[in-house]
């Protein structure tokens, strides 16, 4: 199959960050479909006129509009072990405005009819889907970037990217409202053609990951590309993965193992489905030597171990002169600048966004003021990739 490009572009609230932590997890499942961001990294805002203020109630938060099926049965109540709040005020935009961004974009970008656009907005949509696909047949996608905290336990990046990569093999299979509404489940069954009126219901098709045999047809009827459907299951049993990993933490209290390895190359969660957090060289240079040192390190003390640290920075794939790199460890070692202090703090947000909080602890470098700061992860779920860094 040919490969074709898949352009992610958002709306004003998005951030740079999450919009970079979305490319970056489905860049990592190689294939047809080739993640690529804005290069001008441009936020497109909508008029206010086109966006609406609204009071909504906790059914009408819960529920998906089914203005688009005919004769729809009720779902059955799917009910979770958490009982959420809602937001009583949102911000609503039309599918029309929505796909007017994607629309307009792809004439200005002179796109061809096969690159795909997916418009990530943190803005409701007046039928309360998470996504849908352009109605008037273009391959346009718009995927709601916010207030997945009410639906799942984890962070939004995963369901939006299942929800990136599900929606464009649907698109593909059923090129229509009116085909897919013949292939629409109404009562879950854990298949990316779970309709999820109940929007609570999304968990059980992320946490299956699968696709059910009638749907499996539909796809072999098509033609669909083995390698892109090989790209897809990937990405979906990557965030199953990632899902239940996180739900088992919180029971059994484990973290994942991770495996350092040489150069700029990420940190990897093994136990995580492989997934990858990168961290800038200084970041990773400091992680690795508090890895290294399992007492502890006094902050105001660095300077102490600052030949273990610049040793430890030569093999991360910085790219300072030799007068920028003692310089970059001077300010890193002096106990009257925060350099440190900034770098473990952006660790540590970094960390968070990638296992949750609670599983960040393990990882973070921590420790109460004037004392030893430690990581607190077990040393015997190190794996260090490279002789470089073996543990002394």
């Amino acid at each position: 199959m040919t490969p074709f490009k898949v352009h992610l572009i958002r709306s004003g609230n998005v951030s740079d960050e999450f919009y970079d932590e979305v490319a970056s997890l489905l860049r990592q499942f190689p294939g047809p479909m080739n993640f690529v961001t804005d290069a001008n990294y441009e936020k497109f805002l909508l008029e206010e006129d086109e966006i609406q203020e609204e009071t909504t109630s906790r059914s009408r938060f819960f529920k998906a509009d089914e203005v688009h099926y005919e004769e729809m049965e009720s779902l059955q109540e799917f009910h979770l072990s958490k009982d959420y709040s809602y937001p009583r005020e949102i911000r609503v935009a039309s599918w029309e405005s929505l796909f007017g961004i994607c629309r307009r974009y792809r004439k200005k970008n002179k796109l061809s009819p096969d690159e795909r656009i997916v418009l990530l907005t943190e803005l409701n949509n007046e039928h309360n889907w998470f996504s849908a696909a352009d109605t008037n047949g273009e391959n346009n996608f718009f995927v709601h970037s916010d207030q997945w905290e009410f639906f799942l336990d984890s962070e939004n990046r995963f369901p939006v990217a299942y929800l990136i990569a599900t929606g464009i093999l649907k698109k593909m299979v059923f090129n229509s409202y009116t085909s897919l509404n013949m292939a629409i489940h109404h009562s879950p069954k854990g298949c990316i053609s779970d309709f999820c009126e109940n929007k609570r219901e999304i968990i059980l098709k992320m946490r299956t990951a699968d696709i059910c045999s009638d749907c499996m047809q539909a796809i072999n009827n098509k033609g669909i590309n083995r390698d892109l459907l090989s790209q897809c299951f990937q990405i979906m049993e990557h965030i199953r993965t990632q899902l239940l990993f996180r739900e088992r933490f919180e029971m059994l209290q484990l973290p994942s193992r991770i495996a350092i390895t040489p150069g700029r190359e990420p940190i990897t969660f093994i136990d995580m489905g492989n997934s990858q957090l990168r961290l800038a060289p200084l970041e990773k240079a400091v992680f690795i030597l508090f890895l290294k040192n399992p007492e502890g390190l006094y902050f105001n003390r660095l300077s102490e171990h600052r030949e273990q640290l610049q040793e430890i920075y030569m093999t991360v794939g910085h790219n300072l002169t030799l007068a920028n790199l003692n310089n970059t460890l001077d300010d890193v070692t002096n106990p009257m600048e925060n350099r440190l202090s900034e770098i473990v703090s952006k660790m540590r947000n970094k960390f968070s966004r990638h296992v949750g909080e609670e599983m960040a602890e393990h990882y973070a470098i921590d420790g109460q003021r004037g004392e030893r700061k430690k990581i607190k992860l077990d040393r015997s779920l190190v794996v260090w990739d490279d002789s470089a860094y073996q543990a002394e």
